[in-house]
C-alpha cells in the first residue's frame, strides 16, 4: 500500500464531509425559515421556483430566505379616530420649528403614536424579492464588481435592506440615477466606485436632526435630502448596494453619551474600509473618529445580514 497516496486520500475527504456538513446546515436554515414563515410560506417557495433553471441565481435566493427570519421592519404612525393612520412627511414642513408645532397639536388633541413590528420572513412576497435579486445580479456584472466573490456578493449587494428600515421599493430607481455615473468614470474597483458614488452622496443627502419619532424609510431620506446617522446609513449603503459596491453598516455606541453612531464599510480585496456616507471617503473616516476622544470607539459592531458570518480579522471567509 503507497502511504503518500493514503495521506493524499484523507485530506480530500476531510474536504468532503465539511462541504456536505455546510450544506447541511444550509438546507437545514432553509427548511427552518420556511416552516416559520407561516402562511407566506407558499410565496417563498415560489421564487425557488422561479429560479429552478438557474442555480446562481437559486442559492442567492435560498441565502436570503435561510436568513429572513432574523429581520423586521416597523410601521409607526398616528391612530386616528375610526382605525385611520397617519404620518407626517418631512417634505411636508418648511422649517424644524413647524415641524414641532404640528407635533405639538397632535400631543394636545391625545394622538399617540403606534408601533407595529413585522417579520420579513412572513411578509415579503414573491415579487419583491424577485425584483431585488435579479437586479443584484444585474449590478453584479458592472466592471468594478465583478471581482467580488459570490459569498461576498450574498453578504454585502444581494440584501434588500441595510438595518431595520421599511423596506424600499427605490433599488431600480438607484440604478438609473447612479450607475451611469460610475460607468462614465471608468471605475474598476468596489473602492474606487465607493469613493467617487461617496462624493456625489455628498450632494444628495446630508446631516439633518428633525422632530418626528418615527424611525425614517429610505424613501422619506431620499426625498427629505437627510436625516440623523443612521438614516444617512439606510440611504447611502442602499444606494451603494443598488449599484453593485459591497459595503455593510458599523455602528458603536457612546455610553457617557447615552447616545450611538453608525457608518459605512466597503469591501475591497478581502478587507473592509470604513467611510462616512455622503461625507468622509474611505480610509479617512476612521482618524476623524480615533482623534476625537469623546468619540473614539470602544467597540464596534457590524450589521451582517446573516448571523456572525465574518471572523475577527476583518476578512470574509469563503
Amino acid at each position: 500500500m503507497d502511504i503518500r497516496r493514503t495521506f493524499r486520500f484523507f485530506p480530500a475527504c476531510a474536504f468532503l464531509v465539511v462541504l456536505c456538513l455546510q450544506s447541511c446546515r444550509r438546507d437545514a436554515a432553509l427548511e427552518r425559515a420556511l416552516a416559520f414563515a407561516g402562511d407566506n410560506r407558499r410565496e417563498l417557495e415560489g421564487v425557488l421556483l422561479h429560479y429552478k433553471d438557474d442555480s446562481l441565481k437559486q442559492a442567492a435566493a435560498r441565502f436570503l430566505i435561510a436568513n429572513m427570519p432574523y429581520h423586521f421592519y416597523e410601521e409607526e404612525f398616528y391612530a386616528l379616530p375610526g382605525g385611520g393612520r397617519y404620518r407626517p412627511r418631512l417634505t411636508d414642513f418648511p422649517t424644524e420649528e413647524a415641524c414641532k408645532a404640528h407635533l405639538d397639536s397632535l400631543a394636545r388633541a391625545g394622538r399617540m403614536g403606534e408601533r407595529h413590528r413585522y417579520k420579513d420572513i412572513r411578509t415579503l412576497d414573491s415579487a419583491f424579492l424577485v425584483r431585488n435579486i435579479d437586479l443584484a445580479f444585474e449590478a453584479w456584472r458592472k466592471p468594478w464588481a465583478r471581482q467580488v466573490p459570490f459569498p461576498v456578493f450574498c453578504r454585502y449587494i444581494l440584501p434588500y435592506r441595510i438595518s431595520r428600515e421599511y423596506p424600499s421599493g427605490l433599488r431600480k430607481e438607484m440604478m438609473d440615477r447612479f450607475i451611469p455615473l460610475l460607468d462614465s468614470a471608468g471605475v474598476s474597483s468596489p473602492l474606487e466606485a465607493c469613493s467617487l458614488l461617496n462624493r456625489k452622496l455628498a450632494t444628495v443627502m446630508r446631516y439633518k436632526k428633525n422632530s418626528l419619532p418615527f424611525y425614517p424609510t429610505i424613501e422619506e431620506t431620499y426625498a427629505w435630502g437627510g436625516a440623523r446617522c443612521e438614516g444617512l446609513c439606510d440611504l447611502g449603503l442602499f444606494v451603494m448596494r443598488a449599484a453593485g459596491i459591497p459595503v455593510v453598516m458599523d455602528r458603536t455606541l457612546w455610553t457617557r453619551m447615552d447616545w450611538g453612531h453608525n457608518w459605512g464599510a466597503v469591501w475591497h480585496e478581502g478587507r473592509f474600509h470604513s467611510f462616512a456616507p455622503g461625507e468622509q471617503l474611505p480610509g479617512e473616516y476612521l482618524p476623524v473618529l480615533n482623534s476625537r476622544g469623546h468619540l473614539r470607539p470602544a467597540k464596534v459592531y457590524r450589521s451582517h445580514f446573516e448571523p456572525c458570518p465574518a471572523s475577527g480579522s476583518g476578512e470574509v471567509p469563503d
